[in-house]
């Protein structure tokens, strides 16, 4: 007979566990950020977003992204690992209609390194149904190659790295389950909407959505604002006391309207699963 306690105290076992997550984490060097890289427009530049990741099935198509957060482990959304079968983990991608990405003043980056998926963690209490704990971890078979184009992002695992941001960014190719929004790699400037505003503007399409506090909404100033982002890619901002980009959501989900109308995308809230990642991360 098994018995599972819930809501106790943490016990030595699982503290040692969460400190060895944290150790695991570079927190002085990730989400690096100047100044000079941030153009607001649609195209990001080369070696601006390093921790973007694309998730490449056996079949060799891409279907959703992710992000770096140490050189094992990969952070997506539980529905990109449920609904496929990842196999490989591709990083350091700018343009995929290049082999060797450039900037217009002649500096390349390292060619994209392509991982194998050694193991999957989809969140143990994930509903596809009620899109709730939308979280995923995926360790990969071998260190990542750290280079300018290939390097983590934070994670608001420390009181500095949590923010009172309205201002995020949403980074990716628009990788989504049925369409490439862009070759090149994208991103858009979203605001916060508060979880009330935002579970009345999504019941306008789809009555049964619920917004829990798990969860975090944003919108953008235009058509485009949930084009860019891919499923289980970053919702980020920059620390400001830290000057570096911390990723305080994962791309959820919204309501495909792309191009159409405006809509607050969901995002599951990263800084909730912080003891949860943690306790998953190992040499």
């Amino acid at each position: 007979m098994v018995f599972k306690v819930c809501c106790g105290t943490p016990s030595t076992l699982d503290e040692a566990r969460l400190k060895q997550g944290l150790e695991l984490l570079d927190l002085e060097h990730c989400g690096s950020y100047t100044d000079n890289k941030i153009s607001y427009g649609q195209d990001a530049k080369l070696f601006q977003f390093p921790w973007m990741a694309l998730l490449k099935s056996k079949a060799g198509n891409f279907f959703c992204g992710g992000t770096l957060i140490n050189e094992r482990y990969v952070l997506t959304a539980a529905h990109c690992l449920v609904n496929n079968d990842v196999a490989f983990v591709r990083l350091g991608e700018y343009d995929l209609n290049s082999t060797i990405d450039c900037d217009k003043h002649g500096e390349c980056a390292m060619p994209p390194q392509e991982i194998p998926v050694e193991r999957t963690f989809s969140h143990e209490d994930y509903s596809g149904r009620y899109k709730m704990n939308d979280i995923g971890l995926i360790r990969l078979a071998r260190r990542a190659d750290l280079n300018d184009n290939v390097s983590p992002i934070c994670l608001p695992v420390t009181p500095e790295l949590r923010t009172k941001q309205t201002i995020y960014f949403v980074v990716g190719w628009g990788q989504t389950h049925n369409a490439l929004f862009s070759n090149k790699l994208q991103y858009t400037k979203l605001n916060l909407v508060q979880n009330d505003d935002c579970q009345q503007q999504l019941r306008q399409k789809d009555k049964f959505v619920r917004i829990v506090d798990t969860q975090i909404c944003a919108i953008g100033t235009d058509l485009s604002d949930n084009c860019s982002g891919d499923s289980g890619g970053p919702l980020k901002s920059i620390s400001i006391q830290h000057s570096r980009y911390v990723q305080y959501g994962v791309v959820s989900f919204g309501l495909r309207t792309c191009g159409k109308q405006s809509a607050p995308g969901v995002y599951t809230k990263v800084e909730h699963y912080i003891d949860w990642i943690l306790s998953r991360l190992e040499e």
